[in-house]
């Protein structure tokens, strides 16, 4: 009898002790990601193909309009932002957007957040998916099967979407940072030297009268850049130290913020309205493939983040709760499980956004439809609803623990809801009428299709 209870005591010892061992990992690996290092995680994810396509959007409202709604939205997504990162750190415990949500909206909305995340993140890495295609086309001169292309595309990203955390994903997201802008140097020398005389299509401001639903859709096209709101409290949970992640917030705002006008008015004012989308198709010949091969990184680096964001959270809410099982070795036999189901996880993500690439027909065109959808209620919508609702149950935050700066600060998330609100439902209605007025006889293109996807 006493050897028995003397077992049972070492199992449990050596229970516990697996349990605080792999722990320390996972504090140890999801932990130490610094400000700077996030800095170029969040800019990496910002700066890619949106930000390729903006000179193409810009001409509905002209150079003048650009350059106030650029800024102005810049800046809205700066404070927003920093809004999240307070109330996550009201609320430790919060690792995900979906968490964030059930915090102020309950059971329903971490519910109805698992799926409007998991959504948006899939049909981004789709959306990469395709411009990789579109970039592997041109670089092949559109010898090969667009879903050959798709494919040796998604197989060259998924292995580096294994890694368990945001902080392993920094180098690559320097790399995205470098090769965005040698592309898009590259792509600007191409289009000076080759220029015709100056066009007479580009507008300063639109030379007829825009359409109210086109500026929204502009303005869309804008949000979509700054979408990344929906990463941030994954990556403030994995910060060594939380409270510096307004510094990685301000350096990505600024920089997001100048080359945003950089590349759209640059290329708009040299190009004109017949400027190409992505922009880097706008270059020449030779110097196009040279561009599409160093923007490769910039194209995958931002999906495997979506798919990093993604699959952790489906990894947590899987085994959060799971107690690691003890073998004779006094081991943990459930590790093998966990890496078992985190390969499946992405391997199931990249399979869903590949399919959806492929088998939606005119993909690329539906991309705008979940951006006008999701972009304002992610960048504008939830953040100054959780503001609000925040302010109402009386918690302090430091932004307006001074009470003379409550009235101003509640005011100006009712206004940012407001605004969100009406982005989201005119820029909706505006890419639906694009989407119709691109297919006015219902010729969709045919899924899982060679034809190169239109650029």
């Amino acid at each position: 009898m006493l050897n028995a209870i003397r077992g049972q005591k070492q199992i449990v010892v050596r229970e516990e002790a697996a349990v605080v061992d792999e722990a320390s990992q996972t504090a140890s690996t999801h932990h130490g990601l610094k400000w700077w290092q996030a800095a170029f995680i969040i800019t990496a994810s910002t700066n890619s193909l949106g930000v390729l396509s903006l000179p193409k959007a810009i001409a509905p409202i002209g150079i003048v309009a650009a350059l106030l709604v650029i800024p102005f939205i810049g800046l809205l997504q700066w404070y927003t932002g920093f809004v999240i990162w307070q109330l996550v750190s009201r609320y430790p415990g919060v690792t995900s957007f979906p968490e964030l949500m059930g915090v102020f909206l309950g059971t329903w909305g971490r519910r109805i957040g698992v799926v409007m995340q998991t959504l948006v993140l899939v049909c981004i890495m789709a959306a990469h998916v395709v411009g990789f295609s579109i970039a592997f086309d041109v670089v092949s001169g559109y010898r090969l099967c667009s879903v050959l292309c798709t494919v040796i595309g998604v197989l060259m990203m998924v292995p580096f979407s294994l890694v368990r955390s945001l902080r392993d994903t920094w180098k690559i997201s320097v790399l995205a940072c470098i090769s965005i802008m040698a592309a898009v140097v590259i792509a600007l020398v191409s289009v000076a030297i080759n220029r015709v005389p100056y066009p007479d299509d580009y507008l300063i401001p639109p030379e007829s009268v825009t359409s109210f639903y086109k500026g929204f859709q502009t303005v869309n096209s804008i949000l979509f850049v700054f979408m990344a709101h929906i990463a941030y409290p994954s990556l403030i949970s994995e910060m060594r130290q939380s409270e510096d992640f307004p510094r990685a917030l301000r350096i990505q705002a600024l920089f997001t913020i100048a080359f945003s006008l950089f590349v759209a008015l640059a290329f708009y004012a040299i190009i004109g309205s017949s400027v190409g989308s992505p922009v880097l198709s706008s270059a020449h010949h030779t110097l196009r493939l040279v561009a599409y091969v160093i923007a490769w990184p910039t194209i995958g680096v931002a999906a495997i983040l979506s798919c990093v964001v993604a699959g952790t959270h489906i990894y947590r809410s899987i085994w959060e709760k799971t107690k690691p099982r003890i073998g004779s070795n006094g081991a943990p036999v459930s590790r093998w499980r966990k890496n078992l189901s985190w390969v499946g996880i992405i391997s199931a993500l990249w399979t869903a956004a590949t399919l959806m690439a492929l088998g939606i027909p005119a993909f690329e065109h539906i991309i705008p439809l979940v951006g006008a959808l999701f972009g304002p209620a992610y960048i504008l919508i939830m953040p100054s609803v959780f503001f609000v609702q925040h302010a109402a149950r009386g918690f302090d935050c430091k932004i307006w623990q001074v009470p003379r700066r409550m009235p101003f600060f509640f005011a100006l998330n009712v206004v940012i809801l407001c605004l969100g609100i009406a982005q989201c439902t005119m820029g909706l209605k505006g890419t639906v009428e694009a989407i119709v007025a691109y297919f006015p006889d219902g010729g969709f293109s045919r899924p899982f299709s060679c034809a190169a996807p239109a650029a």
